[in-house]
């Protein structure tokens, strides 16, 4: 008992007890109570903190007494939460009664040491089955909890005590679990490493495949694993765990997607304390069939069309497939539709092939029959670097989301077809193009807030017509004379002169700046 590593780490010293080493320990047992002695059958490991003690030479001789009329095999206490050292009464009367008292340095865990003695005592296959149990608790739980395939394969890792990976068919990487490794070596030529393991351990590689409704779906590969045995029990527990989640080839591409998802966050992350490694993201988009590294990149954003009868979440499942299908044999991507009403892709080509070869099918077989029905499809610039990812996908974002004001018989839309709000979003953030809006539109801001009006709509309307007072007036459903009063207290407010070509074109600048997420006046964006 003394030399099992979970009593070991509680660094423990024999205080008495030295010609009694060869005492038989049945069981072992966790007690504060003082009279324990009563409820014992013989031979057991009393473990105590030491709470409830006595440190008087007349209870601890009683406390020892009714041990050793138990027949007790040894007495632990664990040292820190009442004596600093072992009580000298207590050291005395277990002398004196010949009962071994071992005392613990360090705090450990009671349960590890009951757990360690005990499992020495039950045979082999008790232990076995307790381990298959705990298998089956884990798993179980994880299933009726509707964990998704992320935790189950954690698990796996954990009770492996290595690196696992869930794998499709054509051995890309679903989901992986590190296990405490480098990602980067631990995915680095997957496919074809994975093409060379069968089934059971080998090489360090424990393999079960992944079966649902009769048809081997994929394989979890556990590497490293402490105990092969064991990582081969673990993995097909929650081989049968992600069989009761729907693994299917139906759900395939929901697995797919999900995986993408976690590595387009990565890539997107604003926080560099979460971000990985660009040679980890790189590997990890690799192990799902997309290299990134050398290719050119372009951020995509398939938005639904603002047309009435539709649900904001028009881009469901069938259109999903729609948008991943238009993309199969084009170009390689990653895809998120995590998000209600639009697909996030990261087109990845060949370096010298030119964008408009790839995307102009893609967005065209979207487009389909439907005209202005379609969706739309953002494109953002093409970057040659993992770091610049991020920024591609939300000049795609903010394309598509201008869309409504562009020419929508374009296949695809680009910062360029959005002209002075495409330079414009690419200066969003910089203070002096906010200072600018403000000067230009404070006045007429802070007028509107004030008393309710809404000028500002009225000089939107009298620029985006060109100046035009009796088209700008028909848009806003006004007569000329309230339009021009309206515009009159316009021009007052700004104190500017409103049939300046030049003051009108910086006022109209503002005012699509002004449209663009800047910070405006209380808290709105």
């Amino acid at each position: 008992m003394l030399a099992l590593p979970a009593v070991r780490a509680g660094a423990p010293e024999l205080v008495t007890g030295q010609d009694e080493l060869d005492r038989s320990i049945r069981w072992a047992h966790v007690s504060e109570l003082i009279d324990i002695g009563p409820l014992l059958r013989g031979g057991e490991l009393v473990l105590t903190t030491g709470i409830g003690l006595p440190d008087d030479p007349l209870g601890s001789q009683r406390y020892v007494d009714g041990l050793v009329a138990a027949d007790v095999g040894a007495l632990l206490v664990e040292l820190g939460r009442r004596f600093t050292t072992v009580p000298e009464s207590l050291a005395m009367a277990a002398r004196r009664a010949g009962l071994p008292l071992i005392v613990l340095h360090r705090e450990v865990r009671f349960v590890e040491v009951t757990e360690a003695v005990h499992t020495r005592i039950v045979d082999a296959q008790v232990a076995q089955l307790r381990w298959s149990d705990r298998l089956h608790r884990r798993f179980t739980a994880l299933t009726v909890d509707g964990a998704d395939v992320t935790a189950i394969v954690a698990a796996a890792a954990e009770l492996a005590g290595g690196p696992v990976v869930l794998e499709n068919r054509a051995h890309q990487v679903i989901a992986v679990a590190d296990g405490g490794r480098q990602m980067g070596p631990l995915l680095a030529d997957w496919e074809r490493r994975s093409r060379g393991a069968t089934r059971g351990a080998q090489d360090g590689w424990t393999v079960v495949p992944v079966v649902a409704r009769g048809v081997a779906w994929g394989r979890l590969v556990a590497l490293d694993a402490v105990a092969p045995g064991d990582a081969a029990s673990v993995l097909e527990r929650a081989a049968a765990a992600l069989a009761v989640n729907r693994l299917s080839e139906r759900d395939e591409l929901a697995l797919r997607l999900r995986a993408h998802q976690e590595v387009l966050a990565a890539l997107t992350t604003t926080d560099d304390r979460d971000r990985p490694a660009n040679h980890v993201l790189e590997a990890r988009a690799a192990a799902l069939g997309v290299p990134l590294r050398g290719r050119s990149l372009v951020g995509i954003v398939v938005v639904a069309p603002p047309w009435a009868g539709r649900e904001p979440e028009w881009l469901r499942r069938d259109e999903v497939e729609r948008v991943v299908a238009a993309a199969t044999g084009r170009f390689d991507a990653l895809v998120d539709a995590s998000t209600p009403g639009q697909v996030r892709l990261v087109a990845s080509f060949d370096a010298h092939t030119d964008r408009a070869q790839v995307l102009q099918p893609f967005a065209r077989s979207l487009r389909g029959d439907v005209g202005n029905e379609a969706p739309t499809v953002g494109v953002g610039s093409v970057v040659q670097a993992v770091d610049e990812v991020a920024r591609s996908l939300r000049e795609a974002a903010y394309v598509a989301a201008s869309s409504p004001s562009i020419d929508r018989r374009k296949d695809y839309l680009e910062l360029l077809d959005i002209r002075v709000r495409g330079l414009l979003h690419v200066l969003r953030e910089d203070p002096r193009l906010q200072d600018f809006v403000h000067r230009e539109l404070g006045s007429l801001l802070v007028h509107d807030a004030e008393r309710g009006s809404d000028l500002l709509a009225t000089l939107r309307a009298y620029l985006d017509a060109g100046r035009n007072k009796t088209r700008a007036a028909a848009a806003l459903h006004l007569s000329r004379p309230a339009f021009y009063a309206r515009l009159a207290t316009v021009a007052r407010v700004l104190d500017a002169d409103l049939d300046d070509p030049e003051t009108c074109l910086s006022l109209h600048i503002a005012l699509i700046a002004w449209g663009t997420p800047l910070e405006r006046p209380g808290g709105r964006r």
